[in-house]
C-alpha cells in the first residue's frame, strides 16, 4: 500500500478528521502524538470496527451522521481483513486458533491425517454395523470403553485388549440381543432392587439344580444355552451329511444321533422339561410380578419370557454386558480384526511422526523463545501440546507457565503455574507483556502468509518499564522493515513518541501531532522532537517573548549544572519562579543579559525591555488562556504553569501578611506557604484552588531539556482551568 486516505466524522470522540498518509516515499510507518482525550482511542476503535465490519458512531450523540471512509492508494476501500488493531494490549481474551498454523509441519500433518482418516473411516463403518447388530441408540465407543476400562474415551484400547478373547470364541452366545431393552437405565435400576434380586436368585438356584439333574446338559460345556446352537452349527458344517453320527452320553444311557433334526428335537425336549418345572415356573411368576409395572419393564419382561435362557445372566449385569459386546464383536469378527490391526499400525506410525515433530523447531516456538529472551518478566512460557498442534490433532496450543524468582542470587522456579494464578501476581506491565505475545503470534501468521496488513498500535508500550518498552520499540522497528506491513503508531506519551521517531520512523514528515481547532482534528508535523530548548527556544529566544519567558527554568537549570545554587543568576531566576522580594523588580532585559552570559552569544535587543518579567508572564498566560485552539506547545503549557504558581504564591503571601503569618521560605516555598495558610480560618476555597495549582504545576516548572514529557502529556485545558481559578481567586 502506497497511500491511505481516511475521513472520519462523528466516530466515537472524533468529530472531524480528514488525512492522507503517504507510505511510498516516507517509509511504511506513521507516528501520532495525541494527548489524552484528543483522538487516540477513538481512532483505534474506529479502525477496529472497520476491521470486523461493525458500524461506528458517536457514543455521546448517536443521532449525528457518521462518515467512515478508508481508501487505499486513492482508488478503493481498504480490505477490512487487512486491518489489525492492537489497542493498549488490554484484551484479556486470547484466541490462538489462527496462530496455531505457525506450528504445523504440512508434510507431517498430511501423513498424520492420512493414516488417521483411514482408521476413522474403518471405525465409522464398523460402528454403523455394530449399532444395527446391537439394536442400540447409545454411543458405542463410550459403551465399550466403560464396559472394559474405567475411562469412557479408550475405545481403541478396549478393542485391542479384548481381541484375544473374542478370537478364541467358537460361537455367538447372544445373537440378536436387544441391547437398549436390557441395559436401559430404568431396567438396570429395577434389577438392583432387593425384591427383584431375591426373585432372580430363587429362579437361578432352581434352574441350576435342574441343569445338574439334566440327562444331557451341564453347567459347563454342553450347556442349556449352547446346545441348540451346537446342533445348528453341526448342520451348517455338513457334519451329518458326511455320514457322521453323534454319541450323546446321558447320565443313565447313551443315544446315537444321526441327523440334526433329531439332535434339535432332543435338545428342545430337554429344554421344555426344565422350563416346565413347577418350582421354576413359580419363581418366574415372582419375577413377572416385579417387572409388569410400565411399558419399559413390560418390554423387558416380554423379551426374557421368550428368551428365558438369558435370565440366569441377569444376576451379574457387568459380566453380561462384557459377554454381549464380545458376542457382537464375534458376529462381526473380520471387520473387528481389521480395525484392531489398523489401529496397531496407526499407533506405531503416529509414534514415529510425533517423535520427528517433537524434535523439529517451529515458528511458534521461536516466538515463545524470543519473548522469553527479550522481555523481562517473572515467568517463562512453554507450549505443552506442541506435537499435537504441529500435527493438526489439536487447534489450540496450551501454554504452561513457570514463575521464576531470584533469591540471594539463586533462581527459584515454580512450574505449571495456572494462568489465573499467574495473572494475580503479575503487575499491569507484566500482564501487558504477556498479552503482547498473542499479538506477536497474529503478526507472525500474517507475515508467514505474506498478507497485506495495516497495523494500528495504540499505546502499545503503556505501563511498561523502560527495558520492556525498548524491547517493544525494537520489535516495532523489525516490523517496519517488511514491505507488506504499514504501521500507524498512536501514543499520548511524548517520551515514547520521541524514541519511536528516532529509532523507527526517522522522517519527520511521517510524524504528526494532533490538535483540536473548533471541533476539527488537525494533524501537523512537530516543530521540535528531540531537544526543544536547542532545536527551538534557543534559536527563537530573541524573536518570541513566550519562548523567552518559558526558557527561564531551563536557563536556571543550566546554571545549577555548571555552577551551583549560590550563583547570583540562579537566585535571580529563582525569583522569577517563586515570589521573592525582588521578583517584581526584575525587568525583561535581564533575560537577554543572562542568555548572553550563559551561551557567550550576543543577542540583538529591540523594543521596550523595561517591563516587569512577572507582569509579562501574567500577560502571556492571559493570551494563552484566551486562545481557542487546543495547543500542545510546551511554551504555552510552561507559561500557564509558571503564572498559576506565581499567582498562588502572591495570594498566599498577601493573606499571610494580613494575618501575621510567616512568608519567607528557602525551600519548598509553595508547599510551606500553603501549610501556613491552612492555619487561617475561612480559607477552604482558596486552599482547594491552591492545592490544584501545586498538583498540576510544581513539578512541571522544575524541568530540564532532557525530561519535559510530563508537561507535554498534560492537557492544556487542565492548565487553563487551574489558571482561571487562581486568577479569579487573586482578583
Amino acid at each position: 500500500m502506497k497511500s491511505l486516505s481516511i475521513k472520519f466524522e462523528n466516530c466515537y470522540g472524533i468529530r472531524d478528521l480528514k488525512a492522507t498518509f503517504d507510505f511510498s516515499r516516507k517509509g511504511n510507518t506513521v507516528l501520532f502524538y495525541a494527548p489524552n482525550g484528543s483522538m487516540k482511542t477513538s481512532f483505534a476503535n474506529t479502525f477496529r470496527d472497520y476491521s470486523i465490519g461493525k458500524e461506528s458512531s458517536d457514543r455521546v450523540f448517536p443521532e449525528r451522521k457518521t462518515i467512515r471512509s478508508v481508501v487505499c492508494d486513492g482508488r478503493e476501500a481498504l480490505n477490512p481483513g487487512d486491518v489489525l488493531v492492537a489497542k493498549s494490549l488490554d484484551s484479556s481474551k486470547d484466541d490462538y486458533t489462527r496462530t496455531s498454523s505457525l506450528l504445523v509441519n504440512p508434510t507431517l500433518r498430511d501423513k498424520y491425517n492420512s493414516i488417521t482418516e483411514h482408521l476413522q473411516d474403518l471405525t465409522k463403518n464398523f460402528l454403523n454395523i455394530l449399532k444395527k447388530s446391537a439394536q442400540t441408540k447409545k454411543n458405542i465407543p463410550t459403551e465399550i470403553s466403560l464396559t472394559f476400562t474405567a475411562n469412557e474415551n479408550r475405545f481403541q484400547y478396549a478393542l485391542t485388549r479384548i481381541f484375544p478373547e473374542v478370537e478364541d470364541m467358537t460361537h455367538n452366545p447372544f445373537p440378536e440381543f436387544p441391547y437398549d431393552t436390557v441395559f436401559d437405565e430404568q431396567i438396570v435400576a429395577i434389577l438392583e432392587h432387593s425384591n427383584v434380586k431375591m426373585a432372580l436368585a430363587s429362579y437361578i438356584d432352581r434352574f441350576n439344580k435342574l441343569i445338574d439333574s439334566s440327562q444331557f446338559f451341564q453347567r459347563d460345556g454342553f450347556t442349556y444355552y449352547n446346545a441348540e446352537t451346537t446342533a445348528k452349527h453341526l448342520d451348517r458344517s455338513g457334519f451329518f451329511k458326511a455320514q457322521h453320527s453323534l454319541n450323546l452320553r446321558g447320565k443313565s444311557d447313551q443315544k446315537i444321533v444321526n441327523d440334526s433334526r433329531e439332535l434339535v428335537t432332543i435338545v428342545q425336549a430337554e429344554q421344555k422339561r426344565i422350563l416346565a418345572d413347577d418350582e421354576l415356573v413359580e419363581s418366574f411368576k415372582a419375577i413377572e410380578k416385579e417387572l409388569n409395572k410400565n411399558i419399559k419393564t413390560r418390554t423387558f419382561f416380554n423379551y426374557i419370557s421368550s428368551h428365558p435362557e438369558i435370565i440366569p445372566n441377569l444376576a451379574n449385569l457387568n459380566q453380561l454386558k462384557e459377554d454381549v459386546w464380545k458376542s457382537l464383536l464375534f458376529e462381526n469378527f473380520e471387520m473387528f480384526k481389521n480395525i484392531v490391526k489398523e489401529a496397531s499400525y496407526v499407533k506405531k506410525e503416529k509414534r514415529e511422526i510425533e517423535r520427528i515433530a517433537r524434535n523439529e523447531s517451529s515458528e511458534w516456538q521461536n516466538i515463545v523463545d524470543t519473548f522469553n529472551n527479550r522481555f523481562t518478566v517473572p515467568f517463562i512460557i512453554r507450549i505443552e501440546n506442541i506435537t499435537d498442534v504441529k500435527l493438526g490433532a489439536e487447534n489450540v496450543p496450551k501454554l504452561v507457565f513457570s514463575f521464576k524468582e531470584i533469591d540471594d542470587g539463586e533462581t527459584k522456579v515454580k512450574d505449571r503455574f495456572s494462568r489465573d494464578s499467574l495473572y494475580d501476581v503479575l503487575s499491569t506491565g507484566e500482564r501487558r507483556a504477556f498479552r503482547l505475545l498473542n499479538l506477536m503470534f497474529e503478526i507472525k501468521v500474517r507475515l508467514k502468509n505474506e498478507e497485506q496488513c495495516l497495523l494500528i498500535l495504540d499505546d502499545i508500550a503503556d505501563s511498561f518499564d523502560y527495558k520492556n518498552k525498548y524491547a517493544i520499540i525494537e520489535y516495532i522497528s523489525e516490523l517496519s522493515s517488511f514491505e507488506n506491513f504499514n504501521i500507524i503508531i498512536l501514543t499520548h506519551n511524548y517520551d515514547f513518541f520521541r524514541i519511536i521517531k528516532k529509532r523507527v520512523v526517522r522522517n519527520i514528515c511521517s510524524c504528526y501531532v494532533v490538535e483540536k481547532q473548533n471541533g476539527k482534528l488537525i494533524l501537523t508535523n512537530p516543530r521540535w522532537h528531540d531537544n526543544i530548548f536547542v532545536d527551538d527556544w534557543k534559536k527563537n529566544f530573541q524573536k518570541s517573548r513566550r519562548k523567552r519567558l518559558a526558557s527561564i527554568p531551563f536557563i536556571r537549570n543550566l546554571i545549577q549544572y555548571t555552577n551551583d545554587t549560590k550563583d547570583e543568576d540562579y537566585k535571580k531566576l529563582t525569583s522569577l519562579l517563586h515570589i521573592k522580594e525582588d521578583t517584581s523588580c526584575i525587568k525583561e532585559v535581564y533575560l537577554f543579559d543572562v542568555f548572553e552570559k550563559i551561551f557567550s552569544k550576543e543577542v540583538e535587543k529591540h523594543g521596550d525591555l523595561s517591563k516587569s518579567i512577572l507582569e509579562l508572564i501574567f500577560d502571556e498566560a492571559e493570551i494563552c488562556y484566551m486562545e481557542t485552539k487546543e495547543s500542545i506547545l510546551l511554551e504555552d503549557k510552561m507559561i500557564l504553569s509558571m503564572a498559576s504558581r506565581l499567582k498562588a504564591e502572591r495570594y498566599m503571601i498577601k493573606r499571610l501578611k494580613d494575618h501575621g503569618g510567616c512568608t519567607k521560605h528557602n525551600n519548598d516555598q509553595t508547599g510551606r506557604l500553603l501549610r501556613e495558610l491552612r492555619k487561617i480560618p475561612s480559607e477552604d476555597k482558596a486552599i482547594d484552588t491552591i492545592e490544584n495549582v501545586i498538583l498540576m504545576t510544581s513539578d512541571n516548572i522544575h524541568l530540564n531539556s532532557f525530561m519535559y514529557e510530563p508537561i507535554i502529556d498534560m492537557a492544556i485545558d487542565d492548565l487553563k482551568r487551574v489558571f482561571r481559578d487562581i486568577s479569579n481567586l487573586s482578583a
